[in-house]
């Protein structure tokens, strides 16, 4: 009865320390996704950048170069735009998954998403595509730093939510 009993207790503990780890990597997946969203966005921004630089300089002989440049970017902006709506929709499910064990960090993650989605980031990367398909380079470039401005305040937030990870305390004081 006693050793059942004891086994019982190590396997609870054992599945706590599973569940433990695995929110723990599915939080370091969304950070990752979020660092690629970042790293994407600095691209698209540098490349309109360009872009704008090219259309001003004189001369048709890059003409097809541009234009294929400029197809790339609107399609990377498309891309980058879904991506970006697959990352929420993946933090939700996160923190709906959870709930259950992790019910601090799940509702916290639960408020980013909320928060990040009302700052309106993918409407913004959707907004800027006719800026980028008619050639509106200025008003492109200001588009792409506000998408950018939300994306890192969003990795800034998320990276304060660590504190809720489980065993986070543990790992500062160790």
């Amino acid at each position: 009865g006693s050793r059942a009993a004891q086994n019982l207790a190590d396997a609870e503990s054992a599945l706590e320390q599973l569940t433990r780890d695995g929110a723990r990597d599915r939080f370091a997946g969304l950070e990752q996704k979020v660092k690629t969203l970042q790293e994407r966005q600095a691209a698209i921004q540098e490349e309109t950048k360009s872009l704008k630089e090219a259309q001003a300089a004189p001369g048709v002989e890059g003409h097809d170069d541009w234009a294929k440049r400029t197809e790339n970017l609107k399609e990377e902006k498309a891309a980058m735009a879904g991506a970006t709506k697959e990352m929420l929709e993946g933090a939700g499910g996160l923190s709906d998954q959870l709930r259950e064990n992790q019910e601090l960090l799940s509702r916290k993650l639960g408020d980013w998403v909320r928060r990040t989605s009302r700052t309106g980031v993918v409407e913004d990367m959707e907004e800027g595509l006719p800026l980028v398909e008619y050639g509106v380079w200025d008003a492109a470039e200001r588009q792409e730093g506000q998408v950018k401005t939300k994306i890192d305040e969003a990795a800034r937030t998320l990276e304060e939510l660590k504190q809720f990870l489980p065993g986070a305390s543990d790992d500062a004081m160790a």
